[in-house]
């Protein structure tokens, strides 16, 4: 899923609590953003404005099914999803400093990575392709994480000191 097709996601996954709706309004929400494309404003926040598609789609479906499930107090399902749409710059920030951070790697390290999340290998495949034991790659993959996690977390503070 592209970074900004996670974010409406996200969205969507926070208003619904259902991964199966999600899913559902997600593709709606594809759709209607292709349908309506020529409507978008250049310049302007595209993923805000998938996130008002979403939005749209998100309150049709709860209407439909309202009394079928338990839903949160208006309220505090609002702020929730305030505090999504506010914090999508954020997470921008954090992916462009993860890139970053994975670019400082090494190569072995970046192979791991690449088996795992790129060619979707379990660890025990990982294991059998290089010719090292389950339990050694998932210290690689443990030490790996907390290298990334670490580098991220020290250029989040640098920028804000700057």
């Amino acid at each position: 899923m592209i970074p900004n097709n996670q974010r409406i996601y996200a969205y969507i996954i926070t208003s619904l609590h259902n991964f199966s709706d999600a899913d559902d309004v997600m593709q709606e929400t594809s759709a209607m953003m292709w349908q309506k494309f020529d409507e978008f404003r250049p310049g302007t926040d595209f993923v805000a404005w998938g996130i008002r598609i979403a939005q749209l789609k998100c309150l049709a479906l709860k209407r439909k099914m309202r009394n079928q499930r338990l839903e949160f107090h208006p309220e505090t399902e609002q702020a929730v999803l305030q505090m999504v749409e506010n914090h999508h710059k954020d997470i921008d920030k954090r992916l462009k400093l993860l890139q970053r951070c994975l670019a400082k790697l090494g190569l072995r390290d970046q192979q791991f990575l690449q088996l795992r999340y790129e060619e979707n290998m379990t660890q025990k495949k990982i294991a059998q392709r290089i010719g090292v034991t389950v339990h050694t790659v998932c210290r690689n993959f443990a030490r790996i994480h907390d290298i990334l996690l670490r580098c991220v977390r020290r250029n989040m503070v640098a920028e804000e000191v700057l």
